[in-house]
């Protein structure tokens, strides 16, 4: 029974996205940072809803799996470029507990 919680984990990983994307903001006065980072939460607020209903559960979980990837690579990549642990570490931290459980999620409930 996993598969009613994943929407909360979706939501909350979108929420330190957003927190990110500010952050980068107001410490660094990057647009591109806020610009991104809100619509990559936004993006994950859409499967979030979409996992939450049964018969959207699965295309949501698959979505923002592939959303997550995505970002977790980006920040895999800037990590090897520059070895900044904020933001590239944390939000790597953050990420890949999160794909595991939606991939426990997509592979065992479904």
């Amino acid at each position: 029974m996993l598969q009613p919680y994943a929407h909360f984990v979706i939501i909350a990983v979108a929420v330190f996205v957003a927190m990110g994307g500010v952050m980068g903001f107001v410490k660094a006065k990057s647009k591109i940072s806020l610009i991104m980072g809100l619509a990559s939460a936004a993006l994950l607020g859409v499967t979030a809803y979409l996992a939450s209903a049964p018969d959207t559960a699965k295309m949501g979980v698959i979505g923002s799996l592939v959303l997550m990837f995505l970002l977790d690579t980006m920040f895999s990549v800037r990590f090897a470029k520059t070895k900044k642990v904020m933001p590239n570490l944390v939000m790597m931290i953050i990420l890949v507990p999160a794909m595991a459980y939606m991939a426990v999620v997509l592979f065992k409930e479904m």
